[in-house]
């Protein structure tokens, strides 16, 4: 049986686009659907976090704080035929809803996708570092 990893790859970035727009619309559901139950997240800052509800549970209470507008440049991707990763840099614009102030965090991430049983490529792995900004 032949692996047709550009078609592979091609749906790994149709996923990770479709988590950015989730991202930036905070629809959480949405976000979590793209995730594998076993997911582990580890955010900067934050100690590593296992499984959906647990990462459901961050970005609601995140999300319900900021707008985010977010970008990633993929950098380095792989897929075979059932796992694959996407590396690059990203850039967000983070909005508080309180009192309208705004930032800009940059940095790196690494997503690591699996197919599941059902042909769907799902994240199970989501980690992410910001750059050290000079004080």
């Amino acid at each position: 049986m032949s692996i047709d990893t550009h078609q592979n790859l091609d749906t790994l970035r149709a996923t990770m686009n479709a988590w950015v727009a989730a991202f930036n619309a905070g629809d959480v559901d949405r976000l979590i659907s793209l995730y594998d139950p076993e997911i582990y997240y580890a955010n900067h800052g934050v100690p590593t976090m296992h499984g959906t509800e647990v990462v459901y549970n961050h970005f609601k209470n995140l999300l319900e704080q900021v707008d985010i507008n977010a970008t990633m440049n993929e950098e380095v991707a792989l897929a075979d035929h059932n796992l694959g990763y996407i590396a690059g840099a990203f850039e967000m614009n983070v909005t508080n809803k309180a009192n309208n102030e705004t930032m800009v965090e940059t940095g790196r991430v690494m997503a690591v996708f699996r197919k599941n049983s059902a042909g769907e490529w799902k994240m199970i792995a989501d980690f992410d570092n910001k750059y050290n900004t000079p004080s």
